[in-house]
């Protein structure tokens, strides 16, 4: 009789023991893809480490010097938290940037209007300031800021000017203007702009 109480109690110990350890990434899930949600590196995409942090990386799964860093999946105490496989996306280019909240957190997605990789006239929104760029949040929560770089092509030179973009609210479009430097419609103006780690917007005024 003791023996058979002796080994049930071990066999919950040993199932309670493998609940916990699926509960937190670990060696098991190293150089998985993981994503952030909540904290400072919000709306982030990485891999899980051996020590089950999500950290920026390569295809390889190798940590990448100089980017973001990492989220500590089972301590971090920014209220940042892992999730397994890649951030959502909308089919477009966005920062993925997501809120914070206790019953439902959302998710940002914010994307630029016209979307990515519409011909680069399409971008060319001009007002007396300058170059309007459109950026629109299609996710379920507040964005959050953001820097925009916006690159001119001046002379055979680029001219980079940086720009914080404001948090947008869910569903929301907001516009950021950027000044034209003198000299780039010669006769045409080409710039590219882009944020966080997103891929670069190429874009054309025509003079």
């Amino acid at each position: 009789m003791n023996r058979l109480l002796l080994l049930g109690v071990s066999a919950l110990i040993l199932l309670g023991l493998s609940a916990c350890e699926k509960k937190q990434p670990g060696p098991s899930t190293t150089g998985k893809i993981c994503h952030i949600v909540g904290g400072d590196n919000d709306g982030r995409q990485g891999r899980y480490d051996d020590e089950g942090s999500c950290c920026d990386a390569d295809e390889d799964g190798n940590e990448v010097p100089g980017s973001w860093g990492c989220t500590d999946c089972k301590s971090d105490k920014t209220g940042g938290s892992c999730k397994d496989g890649p951030k959502p996306t909308s089919g477009t280019a966005g920062d993925g940037s997501g809120g914070s909240g206790l019953v439902d957190p959302g998710s940002a997605i914010v994307g630029t209007v016209p979307a990515f990789g519409s011909a680069p006239t399409s971008f060319c929104n001009r007002s007396n300031e300058g170059l309007v760029l459109t950026f629109q949040n299609t996710g379920t929560a507040t964005s959050g800021l953001a820097t925009v770089s916006v690159t001119f092509r001046v002379a055979d030179n680029d001219v980079v000017t940086e720009t914080e973009r404001p948090t947008i609210p869910a569903g929301q479009s907001i516009e950021v203007t950027v000044p034209i430097p003198a000299g780039c419609f010669s006769p045409d103006c080409p710039f590219s702009f882009s944020w966080a780690n997103q891929p670069a917007h190429v874009g054309l005024c025509i003079g």
